[in-house]
């Protein structure tokens, strides 16, 4: 909660708390037109933590979903500098995350393949024999650029070269990949094993990580490499989930749907329970000022907009991406490909899998125009989803190459016993 003396995490959410009327005043007036809130009244706001679970909110958002980005780094920004949500931490040495490539005119259900047709092995497992490895990946370039555009996704097992950073990083290097930055980077919440690597969810073993892809409606990764340094004790399976596949497999009812009415996925939850017994006269200006405050506060960086809804007895300030289709064309190959983050976003079947993040990252799906998302096209396309999905457990040294746009990915719950578990991502823009 924001008072005006500190902000804490009440159970396992996040909320404005002006519990006064002057807090609240003293809360609005510190913010200024021109910066934020004024400097003299930050030093009147400070974070604490009152839990374990509390200290590893900065890994909340490693969850994948690719979407939370700047919004709260922002408003964190402005109100707590130097918060696990501020966006103070900009890494070098890449490029920027390219623009989402939309190719979508004319997608209809008779574009669809018979799912029998998907012969490719996924994903494609490669050891340095089979690959006839001659020392140098630079030799092997275009075969395994290849092998990834028709299989999504390529194992590499068994290459000592690729079981440290550097290693990593001569391989990519020696494949021509351009490293780029990953879509959450601005906001620090990423940790970076270097400036290109980043850790993926390492920090929330009891969170299981949805399949989704790192596409947003703005930003989008090209490939990825995902590489395994220490796997867990026990768990931790690496998801794998073919977005061809998942096209041609999904219900047409359901898919039909989607395509009429596009998605758009809630990528925050700011609780402002504290409202609801307000009289209707104090409320609605409330509503209005931190609502205008939210979108003041990350317009230049997002296009969000702001939904206000009750859930679960709480009055949550929910801020949405705009409407993107469930589906695209591969950039290149112009393959229809499944590209929706409905799997790991959906509050549903969060509330029904483990799930450690609190309401402030709790995610949600809806259709572009804010209606609910069918409970039972929910429940199929996790069905669907569990039916063709892959799990890898992977090994040390272990790469996955992937097609961002062709696969997405997720993991499972794990427990660290006697290691830590450590696996890394690098995004690339070609």
């Amino acid at each position: 909660m924001f008072s005006r003396t500190c902000m804490n995490k009440c159970s396992s959410s996040y909320r404005l708390d002006a519990q006064t009327p002057s807090g609240f005043r003293h809360l609005v007036t510190g913010y200024s037109r021109k910066g934020g809130l004024n400097r003299k009244n930050q030093g009147s706001y400070c974070a604490s933590s009152s839990s374990e679970k509390d200290l590893k909110f900065r890994d909340v958002v490693e969850d994948g979903h690719g979407s939370f980005k700047m919004a709260t780094a922002d408003l964190m920004d402005r109100i707590l500098p130097g918060s696990p949500f501020s966006s103070n931490e900009i890494l070098g040495g890449k490029l920027p995350c390219p623009s989402t490539v939309w190719d979508v005119d004319g997608i209809s259900l008779e574009n669809r393949t018979d799912p029998t047709s998907l012969t490719y092995d996924f994903p494609l497992t490669l050891t340095p024999e089979e690959l006839g490895f001659d020392g140098s990946f630079s030799s092997h370039k275009e075969q395994l650029l290849k092998q990834v555009e028709k299989h999504g996704a390529v194992l590499l097992r068994g290459f000592p070269e690729t079981g440290t950073p550097a290693g990593m990083k001569n391989m990519y290097n020696a494949l021509g990949l351009e490293p780029c930055e990953d879509p959450l980077s601005k906001t620090g919440l990423r940790k970076s094993v270097d400036n290109q690597l980043y850790e993926t969810v390492n920090n929330l073993p009891n969170h299981y990580v949805g399949m989704h892809a790192e596409l947003t409606p703005l930003l989008a990764p090209r490939h990825a490499a995902f590489v395994c340094f220490t796997p867990a004790d026990q768990g931790g399976e690496f998801l794998l989930l073919d977005g061809r596949r998942m096209w041609a497999t999904l219900d047409p009812m359901v898919l039909q749907r989607m395509l009429d009415n596009q998605i758009s996925f809630k990528v925050a939850g700011f609780d402002f329970s504290f409202m609801k017994d307000a009289g209707e006269g104090f409320r609605k200006p409330l509503m209005w000022v931190f609502e205008s405050l939210f979108l003041g506060l990350t317009k230049s960086k997002f296009d969000l907009t702001c939904n206000w809804k009750e859930v679960d007895g709480k009055l949550l300030l929910e801020a949405l991406e705009p409407a993107q289709s469930a589906v695209t064309r591969h950039p290149d190959t112009k393959e229809i490909t499944y590209v929706c983050n409905i799997h790991n976003h959906s509050r549903y079947l969060r509330n029904n899998r483990p799930c450690d993040v609190p309401e402030v990252a709790m995610t949600e799906t809806y259709y572009g125009d804010k209606s609910p998302i069918p409970l039972e096209d929910v429940k199929h396309i996790n069905q669907v989803t569990e039916e063709c999905m892959v799990r890898l457990k992977m090994q040390p040294g272990d790469v996955v190459l992937l097609d961002n746009y062709l696969v997405l990915h997720g993991r499972d719950i794990f427990k660290n016993i006697e290691t830590e578990r450590m696996h890394s991502v690098v995004w690339f823009a070609n």
